[in-house]
């Protein structure tokens, strides 16, 4: 059952991150879903911040985090929300610089989290230079855990 989910989800997500390429780089949208549990979310932050991390050079590299301007919101579409506040913090930490609006040169962060299942998560990146990764994740006793290996790829 479990193999039969992840090949279900990866039909979805693998054509998802290669379509999802082709939007421009001022149409980058963020999305949280509402029921997410931010609070115990924290590996997806990590996750985040680590693959940026090894991608981009902090003190170097200057994000916009698409669709966190506006009123606060559960949404990061519509506002900052407790995803995007926890990401702003955690990226801020490892030295990268958040802008309000992206420049030349400037790195564009979009992410979807939603919620397959009652117990099961994924997260999508794509960062405006091409680069996009996705995991998926349980939630196991109220925290959310990786359920599966990160994917990704550079388009």
């Amino acid at each position: 059952m479990k193999n039969g989910l992840i090949f279900l989800v990866s039909i979805i997500l693998g054509p998802s991150l290669i379509f999802s390429g082709c939007s421009g780089h001022g149409r980058m949208a963020s999305f949280t879903s509402e029921t997410f549990p931010a609070a115990a979310g924290a590996s997806l932050v990590a996750d985040v911040v680590a693959r940026v991390y090894a991608a981009y050079p902090p003190g170097q590299t200057s994000i916009r985090l698409a669709g966190t301007s506006g009123a606060t919101g559960t949404s990061g579409a519509t506002g900052k929300g407790d995803f995007a506040a926890q990401l702003e913090e955690a990226l801020r930490a490892k030295g990268y610089a958040l802008v309000p609006e992206a420049g030349p040169g400037d790195l564009t962060l979009a992410w979807t989290v939603d919620r397959l299942d009652e117990t099961e998560w994924y997260l999508l990146v794509k960062l405006s230079d091409g680069y996009h990764f996705g995991r998926l994740y349980k939630d196991k006793n109220g925290t959310i855990v990786p359920a599966a290996s990160l994917s990704q790829s550079v388009f």
